[in-house]
C-alpha cells in the first residue's frame, strides 16, 4: 500500500530542497540507509522515520496519508503529489515576496524565493550538522 508512491514523493521534495539523504538522516538522527529504504519503497520503515522525513522535506501529512491508502502504488502518483506541493509552496513564497517587497521582476522574485528557502533550511541544517559533529567528536574521544 503506497510505499513506492510515498518514497517518490519524499525523494522529489528532498531533491527540490537540495538535501542529501545523509542530511535528512542527520536531522532525524537515523542511519542514511533508513532514508534510502524509505525512498526506494522496497521495504517498510517505521512511522517516525516516514513522517519525520516528511517534516524535514516540507511534505504534507494529507498527501502522505492519501498516498499510503491508495491501492494503486505507483511512483508517478507520488511525483505528481510532490509537484503540486512544490507549486503550492512556491506560490506562497512568491506571495510573501510580493507582500514584503512589492512588485519585483521575475528574476528578482526567483532569487528572493531561493534565498528565503535557503535561509529557512540552513539554520536548521547548521544546527544539526554541528550536533552531529559534536556527537562524532564525543564518540572519537570515548575510543581514545
Amino acid at each position: 500500500m503506497g510505499r513506492v508512491a510515498v518514497g517518490a514523493y519524499l525523494r522529489r521534495l528532498r531533491d527540490a530542497r537540495g538535501y542529501t539523504q545523509i542530511e535528512v538522516a542527520v536531522e532525524l538522527e537515523e542511519h542514511e540507509s533508513q532514508i534510502h529504504r524509505l525512498e526506494s519503497g522496497k521495504t517498510t520503515v517505521n512511522a517516525a522515520v516516514m513522517f519525520g522525513t516528511m517534516r524535514v522535506v516540507g511534505g504534507d501529512p494529507n498527501d502522505m496519508i492519501d498516498l499510503l491508502l491508495d491501492p494503486d502504488d505507483f511512483a508517478d502518483k507520488g511525483l505528481r503529489a510532490a509537484d503540486r506541493r512544490l507549486d503550492t509552496q512556491q506560490s506562497a513564497v512568491q506571495a510573501l515576496a510580493e507582500t514584503r517587497f512589492g512588485y519585483a521582476s521575475e528574476r528578482i522574485e526567483a532569487e528572493i524565493r531561493t534565498i528565503l528557502l535557503h535561509l529557512a533550511a540552513d539554520q536548521l541544517r547548521m544546527g544539526k550538522w554541528l550536533g552531529y559533529g559534536r556527537r562524532l567528536a564525543d564518540e572519537q574521544g570515548d575510543s581514545d
